[in-house]
């Protein structure tokens, strides 16, 4: 069998072989290639490229089960947020990453953002309790030059100084003025302060 027909065959089954990888993904990493190993040992037989092409469907797809996001429906997860928040493809899959490492999801996430999103259209309009808390907050929606700031600052901003809040009824009634019944996933996410957000973020891309 030629080396291509070989690829596809045993690509073939990627999904069955991703849902058998999603289930044992709370195991280590070296259970995970053994279990990969028995999936595809063509893979092995037919050299390095074929090798270093199922070490690269272990790395993807430990990244998409630790982030909480479907791998096979990963990327429409990941643009329809986008699209229905305005934040960015790039913050979106941070966040996930910073959520799930902190006992929340993917979905916790989504949660989070559709209530942020209804909240953030009453800013603006007198006596909104969300200018209130934005204020408390110390989070502005606009710069210094009167223009609105993009969705992804504004949210890492109220991220980061609840973050840094101590927990507390101020803490939370903050966070459930802008998150309503969301909080709760919230309060997971931001549970290690602006720092270890900051941190898990970037251990997101590595």
């Amino acid at each position: 069998m030629s080396f291509i027909a070989q690829i596809t065959a045993d690509i073939s089954n990627f999904d069955k072989n991703i849902k058998k990888a999603t289930d044992i993904a709370d195991s280590s990493t070296k259970k995970m290639q053994a279990q990969f190993d028995k999936l595809g040992d063509s893979f092995v037989k037919i050299g390095a490229k074929a090798s270093i092409l199922s070490t690269a469907i272990v790395g993807a797809t430990v990244g998409l089960v630790k982030m909480g996001i479907n791998a096979g429906n990963a990327s429409a997860e990941i643009n329809n947020l986008s699209t229905a928040t305005s934040l960015s493809t790039d913050v979106i899959q941070e966040l996930a990453y910073v959520a799930t490492a902190s006992n929340s999801s993917f979905e916790g996430l989504q949660r989070s953002m559709d209530s942020f999103q209804r909240r953030l259209k009453t800013v603006g309009e007198e006596g909104s309790r969300v200018n209130e808390m934005f204020g408390r907050l110390g989070v502005s929606t606009t710069d210094a030059s009167g223009n609105v700031r993009s969705m992804d600052d504004v949210l890492l901003d109220t991220f980061n100084k609840l973050g840094d809040m101590e927990d507390g009824l101020a803490k939370n009634a903050i966070g459930a003025e802008l998150f309503g019944r969301s909080w709760n996933e919230v309060s997971l996410i931001v549970s290690s302060g602006s720092k270890g957000i900051a941190e898990l973020r970037e251990e997101a891309h590595k």
